[in-house]
């Protein structure tokens, strides 16, 4: 008698548990549900993207090529593109436009992009620089009026293209990179020298002529000890 009782209290509790379970995938299959049904609830599919605008809602976007370090999540579905908002900018401002043909780069119709001012951030190899110091030497190579530059030939090969680093900058509120006027900044025969695109000559097979500019000693001790040129 005891040994039944013993069975039948083990069997109560074990339905027990497997009740718990079932309710518990239950509910968790549920809130699942409606996560994603609240995410495509909040999508934007109000809109158009034509050859010269893009229309999300009652928002009008021009194309305008940018420097980002990528997307962050999925705000609307347009006429077969995605549209994502930026690592930088949660204010809509940029966005980015992706579809199996490729990206596009969007910002608002009205936003004024600065295209000179205080640099309050630099791009370079993929990566956001804010560094203080870096900055500041930004400001001042470009606030610098230069002389006569520095004939020099841009070779195509690998140890020369490591040698350049390429910069894109963006001004004042902005907050992305939209400045890609520098060509590149290496250390040539001990200086640190600057190329800007506006003085790169004709390319040839093998690469371009090009007229350098010496940035100041000051400048060059903060890139010496960047970690910039390193990789």
């Amino acid at each position: 008698m005891k040994g039944m009782m013993k069975n039948l209290m083990g069997n109560v509790m074990l339905n027990k548990r497997i009740k718990y379970f079932v309710c518990m995938l239950v509910f968790f299959a549920l809130l699942f549900i409606g996560y994603k049904y609240f995410k495509a609830q909040s999508i934007i599919r109000d809109g158009e993207v034509l050859a010269g605008m893009v229309r999300i809602a009652d928002q009008k976007y021009v194309y305008q090529a940018f420097m980002t370090t990528g997307k962050k999540k999925k705000i609307a579905e347009i006429d077969n593109w995605d549209v994502y908002e930026i690592d930088e900018d949660k204010s809509h401002t940029f966005l980015l436009l992706k579809s199996f043909t490729g990206e596009q780069y969007i910002v608002k119709e009205n936003y004024q992009i600065p295209t000179a001012g205080k640099v309050n951030c630099v791009y370079v190899d993929g990566q956001r620089i804010e560094d203080k110091e870096i900055l500041e030497a930004f400001n001042e190579i470009l606030t610098t009026k230069y002389n006569d530059g520095t004939y020099y030939y841009i070779s195509n090969n690998k140890e020369e293209q490591k040698r350049w680093k390429h910069f894109v900058l963006g001004y004042e509120d902005c907050p992305v990179g939209t400045d890609n006027s520098i060509y590149g900044i290496a250390k040539i025969d001990s200086k640190w020298v600057i190329v800007f695109n506006s003085d790169l000559g004709q390319k040839d097979e093998n690469g371009y002529q090009a007229i350098y500019y010496e940035i100041s000693p000051e400048c060059g001790k903060i890139f010496e000890k960047s970690n910039i040129w390193k990789y």
